[in-house]
């Protein structure tokens, strides 16, 4: 007996949209992908610069520039993070938050009540909190809290 090999029909679908999808998955993943790395590496660098009139935080995407007259330096706090801090971090808005690293938009809970936060926040014990009159508040993680406090004062 002879064996017959029969090709299948030829068919009306169209595959092309399956490729497109997947290529467009792909490239969205890869995106993705970069602008967390560039998040997260953007806030691990992030540095506190205090001069005569402002505070700039270089810090990537949430960085920004301060006038000193907008911070409420009579409320600013030295504070370790903890059940026990007057200032606790309530939930992330719109940031990165991984152990040891917290940037970005977050809420919090302060002695003024519930206060929208950015957090620059690597090192839970040496945490800077700052009310601004811009609405919100920082809390920021400087190598050096008290020598921090003082430049702007």
């Amino acid at each position: 007996m002879e064996t017959h090999i029969f090709q299948i029909a030829p068919s009306a679908a169209r595959t092309w949209w399956v490729y497109v999808v997947m290529g467009s998955a792909a490239v969205l993943i890869i995106a993705a992908f970069f602008f967390v790395q560039y998040m997260v590496k953007s806030a691990l660098r992030a540095s506190f610069e205090v001069s005569q009139n402002e505070l700039v935080i270089h810090g990537g995407f949430y960085g920004r520039s301060i006038p000193l007259r907008d911070l409420i330096l009579d409320e600013a706090l030295k504070i370790t993070m903890g059940k026990d801090a007057p200032v606790r971090i309530r939930a992330k808005r719109n940031g990165v938050s991984m152990s040891g690293l917290k940037s970005g938009w977050f809420s919090l809970s302060t002695p003024q009540g519930r206060q929208k936060g950015l957090l620059f926040l690597t090192d839970a014990t040496r945490a800077v909190y700052i009310p601004t009159r811009q609405g919100y508040a920082l809390l920021l993680s400087p190598e050096d809290p008290a020598g921090f406090l003082a430049a702007l004062h």
